[in-house]
């Protein structure tokens, strides 16, 4: 779940709590201030160990000083725009795996203006510049399929909102558990190009790198054969049967005859 924060009461970035101004050093003449933030705390994970892939929803709360030095450094590892951060409207990204691609999705959500921004792999989609309600939906396509998406945005407490992302009306992580079970993924290098291969296994296509390749499927002695051809190299998707009823059907690429390993997203 992700959460994140705008101004004036707790907020919590990843999973890391903050606190009101002062309070990361505590009460009673302990430190406080912006260098307080600076003290190793038990419940405050690594800056680094922050895993973007992990989340589904942001909860932002109106930060302080002491949030946003911490704040800043969490998103700056997460790969975010730095005046963006600055602004204080982004409240959450996204990474969703699709046939044709990863496609990072961003969201900046003004909680004074009421401002909705989205953007799909750093391309604007969606921009409503004043809103009166703060909360609500806001529904989008991404990817080639036209893959519907739908960030939530809900009051918690007080001044806190929480952002949650769904994917064809599941959230982030009931979609990508499916996916895994009809999808397969590979990523090989060839000829010094990254590709990144996916086979649907309901309807058999075949993605390379955003773009649906044409293939031309026959029946052998122990299942299916699907061949394309990528970057001159002939590749073959072989179906054989697994024997058994939980594991279903196996599919394997082969690359110039070259067995390549299946990736986990």
């Amino acid at each position: 779940m992700r959460r994140c924060a705008g101004r004036g009461a707790k907020r919590s970035v990843g999973g890391v709590r903050l606190g009101r101004q002062g309070e990361a050093g505590g009460r009673h003449g302990e430190e406080r201030g912006p260098s307080a933030c600076k003290r190793p705390r038990e419940d405050l994970c690594p800056l680094g160990s922050v895993d973007e892939t992990r989340f589904e929803s942001f909860v932002v709360r109106v930060g302080c000083q002491n949030a946003q030095v911490a704040g800043v450094s969490i998103l700056l590892n997460l790969g975010v725009r730095r005046k963006d951060i600055m602004s204080g409207d982004l409240v959450g990204v996204w990474e969703v795996a699709l046939s044709d691609g990863v496609h990072r999705i961003e969201f900046e959500h003004g909680t004074t203006t009421g401002k909705r921004v989205i953007y799909i792999d750093g391309k604007e989609i969606v921009r409503r510049d004043w809103m009166f309600k703060l909360v609500g939906k806001e529904t989008f396509n991404v990817g080639s399929a036209a893959t519907k998406a739908t960030i939530n945005i809900d009051a918690v407490s007080g001044f806190a909102y929480e952002y949650t992302l769904e994917i064809n009306g599941k959230s982030l992580k009931t979609y990508m558990e499916n996916r895994s079970k009809v999808s397969s993924t590979w990523l090989l290098n060839l000829d010094g190009i990254d590709c990144r291969v996916v086979l649907e296994k309901d309807t058999m296509d075949i993605w390379c790198n955003g773009q649906k390749m044409e293939t031309a499927g026959e029946f052998v002695e122990d299942g299916t054969e699907t061949h394309f051809t990528l970057i001159d190299h002939d590749c073959c998707i072989k179906a054989v049967s697994s024997g058994k009823r939980r594991d279903g059907i196996i599919h394997t690429l082969l690359v110039d005859g070259t067995e390549i390993a299946e990736t986990t997203e």
